[in-house]
């Protein structure tokens, strides 16, 4: 009796072993997912369908309190161009409803693959995260034509265009759009303005164990004129 307990114990122990190396086995390698939170607005953000001329700036803070987690990275800033203002409406209301509904991540991967979102500066990490852990505000500022202005906590650079960092000045006395060029414009012909718009959402970035990029749910910043 005692010799029959023992060899079901032996058993037992044998198949939990095994099914441990199986686990080890086949989670080697596989990246671990982890959960971010969005960095947040801090004023209303400017509306495509309602765009105020004299409101050029977009304001956010980072969220770099609540990751806590060694693998966050910052926080990233991702743009698109418009020439109609209606069309930069509609992908708003689009990925709005995306972001509303994601809960696993995936929105910032449907922002750049299917509506060609551009990364601002074409930086992977534009706003690092603080050395304190603590949040901090960015300023995307057009209000001076001649001085645009990227302020990321306290310190000052030009906006580029991921277009080999082209400057955002849409001057039309120079400025003529090229389909293969400008990835980042979604162009309407049939528009006869010369506003152009540029919309914008951000997202907390960390990289995984195999150094795979990993976002947070996506952020409305808002939209300007230019």
């Amino acid at each position: 009796m005692i010799k029959t307990q023992t060899k079901k114990i032996m058993v037992f122990a044998t198949c939990i072993l095994v099914l441990c190396l199986v686990f080890f086995n086949l989670s080697c390698g596989l990246d671990i997912i982890e959960y971010y939170e969005p960095p947040y607005v801090t004023i209303n953000p400017p509306e495509p369908e309602n765009i105020d001329s004299n409101q050029k700036y977009i304001l956010f803070r980072t969220n770099d309190s609540e990751n806590t987690s060694i693998s966050f990275k910052g926080t990233n800033v991702f743009y698109k161009i418009y020439n109609n203002r209606e069309d930069a409406r509609i992908d708003r209301d689009k990925l709005k409803s995306i972001s509303q509904n994601d809960y696993s991540g995936t929105s910032a991967e449907t922002l750049i693959t299917n509506y060609k979102y551009a990364m601002l500066n074409n930086s992977n990490i534009l706003c690092p995260k603080s050395e304190s852990g603590s949040d901090y505000d960015v300023r995307i500022d057009f209000t001076d034509s001649n001085k645009f202005a990227l302020i990321i906590n306290g310190d000052e650079q030009k906006p580029l265009r991921a277009v080999e960092n082209y400057e955002f000045n849409f001057d039309s006395s120079y400025w003529t759009y090229d389909n293969e060029r400008d990835f980042d414009v979604k162009y309407n012909s049939s528009s006869a303005t010369d506003v152009w718009y540029v919309q914008f959402f951000a997202a907390s970035v960390g990289l995984s164990s195999t150094l795979t990029e990993q976002y947070s749910n996506i952020v409305y910043l808002g939209c300007i004129s230019l």
